[in-house]
């Protein structure tokens, strides 16, 4: 009851309204109403949820084969140690412990001099300059020729310390990339709950090395490039979101039933 609660206090009438007007059909605006607070008690998604995954068009049944922001959540919870996932929401710490997977090298500009940085980027056509708490970055060209001029490598130092994008790295090229949803079992074998693309059983292999890792977080969403010299870790996340791509795509099914082979899921 306290999620319908904290999920109800959360949303804007006004905004709920509007969502509920939009919706076209025979139902009338009370019964869809009504709809909204009895998935949100029964199934625990979110009214964004409710909207996106067009639950006033399905049954009870198909409803509850939907992983939902309270299951999201019950599965974080519990699975994954909180201290440890703290590792996940710092990117520098994060290329640090995940460091042979990630395959970058790598400063922090809030640890290292202006020199450093310098000859840091000398040798480099293109730099990565990553935000420490966000996926935001940006790809930076380098003219080798014109950083003989200190004052072009200082524009370049300033407008990457302006937008708070403190973890620089060299450039890799990617010919493809993958997002997955993982579970760590208690025997360290790793099972794909969910993903954007057909998962190899090298890529498999490759989920599992980066799995057990860190042994204490299993629930993770992981963001996987492919580069000429095979896969490289691009990021992780300890709250992963990638089933509501997938579940919004307009199937009458979600990704629960995956979910449920591998995860006790609460309340199922």
């Amino acid at each position: 009851m306290s999620f319908l609660f904290k999920e109800l206090r959360s949303v804007k009438f006004k905004d709920l309204l509007s969502d509920i007007k939009s919706v076209k059909g025979e139902k009338s605006s009370f019964s869809v109403l009504f709809d909204v607070i009895k998935s949100i008690k029964k199934y625990g998604c979110s009214v964004k949820e409710y909207f996106l995954y067009k639950f006033y068009l399905l049954s009870d049944i198909e409803k509850g084969t939907f992983v939902t922001k309270s299951i999201n959540e019950d599965i974080i919870k519990k699975y994954n140690n909180v201290e440890d996932s703290s590792v996940f929401n710092d990117n520098v710490v994060f290329y640090q412990v995940f460091k042979s997977y990630v395959k970058r090298v790598f400063i922090d500009l809030r640890l290292v001099s202006f020199k450093e940085f310098k000859e840091f980027i000398i040798d480099k056509d293109k730099i990565v300059s990553k935000c420490i708490n966000s996926d935001s970055y940006e790809v930076i060209n380098i003219d080798r020729d014109k950083l003989k001029n200190e004052y072009n490598v200082l524009k370049i130092y300033n407008s990457i310390m302006k937008n708070e994008e403190f973890l620089v790295s060299n450039y890799i090229e990617f010919s493809d990339s993958y997002k997955i949803v993982s579970f760590l079992g208690e025997d360290g074998k790793v099972n794909v709950l969910c993903s954007d693309k057909f998962v190899s059983d090298e890529l498999k292999s490759y989920l599992s090395d980066i799995s057990n890792v860190l042994k204490s977080v299993r629930y993770v969403e992981w963001n996987i490039g492919v580069s000429k010299d095979g896969f490289v870790l691009n990021g992780g996340k300890i709250v992963p979101s990638l089933y509501e791509n997938i579940q919004s795509s307009g199937k009458n099914q979600g990704c629960l039933i995956e979910y449920s082979k591998y995860i006790d899921i609460k309340g199922e």
